[in-house]
């Protein structure tokens, strides 16, 4: 079954995604980042990654292609997560901001998790399960 092109703006898990690299960008910009200024490059590239390379995906036109620009995706929501922890134990995120922005990130993580299940659930492009997947 192929992957249908053009339809990543469809999918919930790139609107979420794309929204917190938004968020990110917007709360990064209004911190003085100091001497951990490399960490904010870092953290806006994986959450940059994450909706380019579902949208990537989606465009690819195979399933077999979609699911491995979504595991890819899903390395740097991981990454964001990471990172995100990794801010607030630094005190560089606080509060109620931190705990939204992680719960965001949490959240696509498990939705790109599921959707990587269901797309490996069609197989291969023929229609048929491909256990290689």
């Amino acid at each position: 079954m192929s992957a249908p092109r053009g339809g990543h703006e469809g999918l919930l898990v790139y609107r979420v995604s794309n929204e917190l690299w938004i968020d990110l960008t917007h709360w990064s910009a209004s911190v003085r980042w100091g001497r951990n200024g490399h960490l904010s490059s870092q953290l806006l590239r994986a959450a940059h990654s994450t909706p380019s390379n579902i949208a990537e995906g989606q465009a690819r036109g195979t399933n077999k292609e979609f699911i491995h620009f979504l595991n890819i995706a899903q390395g740097s929501a991981t990454e964001v997560r990471h990172n995100l922890k990794g801010l607030e134990q630094l005190g560089v995120l606080k509060g109620d901001l931190a705990y939204r922005l992680r719960r965001q990130a949490v959240r696509v993580d498990c939705m790109l998790t599921k959707l990587i299940r269901y797309r490996k659930s069609l197989g291969a492009d023929n229609g048929k399960p491909d256990r290689n997947l």
